[in-house]
């Protein structure tokens, strides 16, 4: 690995512990790490120039924000108004959200570092906080009202309107559900050694899943996970280091399972159980899919050529589905270059390798998703991981 330049360094772990360990700024419901991030643009900017995405950007702003001005005398009625303001705010989340993902592909392509362990210590920073949730409902909804006072979903429970499923320190749980299988699918198909923190991680994940309820989320990397070891080419190449390994973790989860007995059972006629279950059988219920029909419908009503070239800057179209929010917010080129940054392969990349995205891509789909920052910059971050050849060592990361 070539010496890395101090800035890039510094604004890299920044970035990184920002964006996979802390809650967002509890006043402006903004990463942290912006002030580094238009500090680093502002003197390393135009290291970035070079990149295809970064190319076609300035046309993509021109439109986005032709499309924020378009939502002041757009002529339509949506299920909850969008204020110029609103708007507003949304184009600055986009724009500078992009940034990160120049940075990074910038990063990554230029170093060629291994981000595995961020990954991994990422998905035990949530089981242990996933952990404190399922011991402690009522400590952990008053201390994240204080970390993050924009959940709403908190708020709720704290009200006694619902019943309270994980949502780490953001908001919606079914998106903390998309971007954990992501990083779990991200860090077993990166990481080529390491049997036994695989392992370590399947179950840290599996709990994390359970704690959100998040049927979707669950379906999706449990298949997607499937889908990579049919698909992994070392499958039934296990070397003796890797048994050895298995065997430990075997031993490992046995000895914890005979310790933690109580608070499996506890766990098993907890309300995580009646909270799957409800949400289950309104699922099998509804011929809406939790609304996601009714929206399509509706939208259908709202179409307008205009969407072809911009887009009204409008929210409340939609509730649930990205593909038509992005479309209706700022049209169809904007809504090409989202879907090609977020989940297309780029140039010498592989389907399969960008395969972990697939739990985001029906995030996106099926509940929007992206307008919960941190999922959003954590999606621009494993593309841009994924976008350049895995060439290098998983021990180069320092």
């Amino acid at each position: 690995m070539q010496n890395v330049d101090r800035i890039d360094k510094i604004c890299f772990d920044i970035f990184l512990i920002d964006i996979f360990f802390l809650p967002l700024f509890p006043f402006f419901s903004v990463s942290m790490s912006l002030p580094f991030l238009i500090y680093w643009f502002y003197k390393r900017g135009n290291r970035v120039h070079s990149q295809r995405e970064y190319r076609y950007f300035p046309i993509i702003v021109v439109i986005m924000c032709l499309s924020t001005l378009i939502s002041t005398f757009y002529p339509v009625e949506t299920a909850y108004q969008t204020t110029f303001f609103t708007s507003f705010k949304r184009l600055l989340q986009y724009i500078t959200s992009f940034w990160y993902f120049f940075f990074f592909k910038y990063y990554f392509d230029r170093y060629r570092v291994s981000i595995n362990k961020v990954f991994f210590y990422a998905l035990v920073y949530m089981a242990l906080l996933a952990l404190f949730y399922f011991l402690d409902r009522g400590g952990y909804a008053d201390l994240k009202i204080i970390l993050n006072p924009a959940d709403n979903h908190t708020r709720r429970v704290l009200a006694n309107e619902m019943i309270y499923r994980f949502n780490f320190l953001w908001v919606d749980p079914n998106n903390v559900a998309y971007a954990t299988g992501a990083i779990f699918l991200t860090y077993i198909s990166e990481e080529k050694h390491n049997l036994f923190f695989k392992v370590c991680l399947l179950f840290c994940t599996l709990f994390i899943l359970f704690c959100t309820m998040s049927i979707g989320g669950m379906s999706i990397t449990i298949a997607s996970f499937m889908i990579l070891l049919l698909l992994s080419k070392k499958t039934s190449k296990i070397r003796v280091s890797d048994f050895r390994s298995l065997i430990i973790t075997m031993l490992v989860v046995i000895a914890v399972l005979i310790y933690v007995t109580p608070i499996i059972a506890e766990f098993l006629n907890s309300d995580i159980i009646d909270g799957l279950t409800s949400r289950i059988d309104y699922y099998e219920s509804s011929d809406m899919s939790g609304g996601r029909k009714g929206d399509f419908l509706v939208s259908l009503s709202h179409l307008n050529p205009i969407f072809l070239f911009a887009g009204c800057g409008i929210e409340g179209f939609v509730s649930e589905i990205g593909h038509i929010y992005v479309l209706f917010m700022y049209g169809l080129p904007v809504y090409i270059y989202f879907i090609y940054v977020f989940f297309c392969p780029k140039k010498n990349i592989k389907w399969k390798r960008i395969l972990p995205l697939l739990p985001m891509f029906v995030g996106f789909t099926i509940n929007i998703a992206i307008i919960e920052q941190k999922f959003l910059l954590i999606l621009l971050v494993i593309s841009a991981y994924l976008s350049i050849p895995s060439t290098f060592d998983t021990k180069t990361f320092k």
